[in-house]
């Protein structure tokens, strides 16, 4: 039963936004920077957000070499380059809206193995580079393979390192708990916890269900659940698609630091201090993974392990080499790589398919979100 109160003050919402991961956050803080007026809720179904934003490896990153070329084959140029623009001008915004120290972010450069079934990839690099000259100013991409060695990586799987200056790391916690932090300091209010079940759009306001029992009315609803969105939307286009990683305890004599990507960037991995964080490999069973159930899918585990002990960490005994944590998060994919950021209804506009670079492009993608609305 509701009071009379409840419904005339605590249940009216001017702007609900669904989804309290960095594109969420990130609109609701664009708001208010821009309309410091106006009323802004998230609302989230866990007490954290559920989906990758507090589930990755921290990677500020806008595309390996070979993600580049490969996709050069499904896109045209200038949407190539737009989307690795996006992705810096994305990471541009984290940075000055949160400032680097907060976030831990450290610049050790990026890296791709590349193996001999990819050696191809390396003949691009000069043509790669030029097309991306414009966005940097300099080459991106360069050879570094004496690193293998010095990194103390297995020379038996890896032919080549490619490196790049402009790719960096992130403390994911820390990132997370500072955007939270700056949305309240600017009277964002936040509902946990509580998942929406159901929306309508009646025509001058927005009906949002929490849990079937309680039932919001908002003027506007941003929804900014990605991998998510088909819990509210059934037919989305975008995909879940379920990622594994995990952490080592610290590893005595860790000789790499950076950002590594294997395999056209289905496999990853950095170092966090003396630990190594390894994720991906979702390839491996797609249809498993294109799921919102967390979980550990035992057959990506054993490969990812393999790929610790024998490809990144070969020298080290492997009594030295333990897995402290594993966990997983819910990214989300369209059928091609261009996020959509579209009014749904009259009252209701959605961003989804981020394609697993929620860090880099989700500042701007809440920017854009945001935009939709005031």
């Amino acid at each position: 039963m509701i009071s009379f109160w409840e419904k005339s003050s605590l249940l009216q919402k001017d702007i609900v936004i669904i989804g309290s991961g960095i594109t969420g956050l990130s609109a609701a803080a664009c708001i208010k920077e821009m309309q410091p007026e106006r009323g802004v809720t998230v609302i989230d179904q866990g007490i954290l957000p559920t989906g990758a934003s507090t589930r990755n490896a921290g990677f500020a990153c806008f595309g390996s070499l070979s993600e580049v070329i490969d996709d050069l084959f499904t896109m045209p140029q200038q949407e190539v380059i737009d989307l690795v623009s996006m992705r810096l001008s994305g990471l541009d915004i984290l940075k000055k809206r949160l400032g680097e120290k907060s976030i831990d972010f450290q610049q050790h450069g990026g890296y791709e193995i590349i193996n001999e079934a990819d050696v191809h990839y390396v003949e691009k690099i000069n043509f790669i580079n030029e097309l991306l000259s414009p966005l940097f100013g300099r080459s991106v991409y360069e050879l570094r393979d004496e690193k293998i060695s010095s990194f103390g990586f297995s020379s038996e799987h890896i032919k080549h390192l490619v490196y790049t200056p402009f790719e960096g790391q992130l403390d994911t916690g820390k990132m997370m708990s500072k955007l939270l932090s700056y949305c309240r300091d600017l009277s964002v209010e936040f509902i946990t916890n509580t998942p929406v079940t159901k929306l309508e759009d009646v025509g001058d306001s927005v009906s949002v269900v929490l849990q079937d029992l309680l039932i919001l009315n908002a003027n506007k609803v941003l929804i900014a659940t990605n991998g998510l969105t088909e819990t509210l939307i059934p037919n989305t286009s975008v995909k879940p698609a379920r990622g594994l990683l995990f952490i080592t305890a610290p590893i005595p004599k860790l000789k790499f630091k950076g950002t590594f990507h294997m395999d056209k960037g289905y496999y990853y991995f950095r170092n966090f201090n003396k630990r190594v964080i390894l994720g991906g490999g979702r390839n491996l069973d797609f249809v498993t993974e294109q799921t919102i159930k967390p979980g550990i899918n035992p057959l990506i585990y054993k490969q990812l392990e393999g790929i610790l002990k024998n490809i990144i960490l070969p020298e080290h005994p492997k009594s030295d080499i333990n897995i402290e944590q594993t966990w997983s998060g819910v990214m989300g994919f369209n059928n091609t790589k261009k996020v959509t950021i579209e009014i749904y209804s009259p009252n209701i506009s959605t961003a989804v398919g981020l394609g697993g670079m929620g860090v880099a492009i989700g500042s701007l993608v809440g920017q854009k979100l945001a935009k939709t609305i005031i």
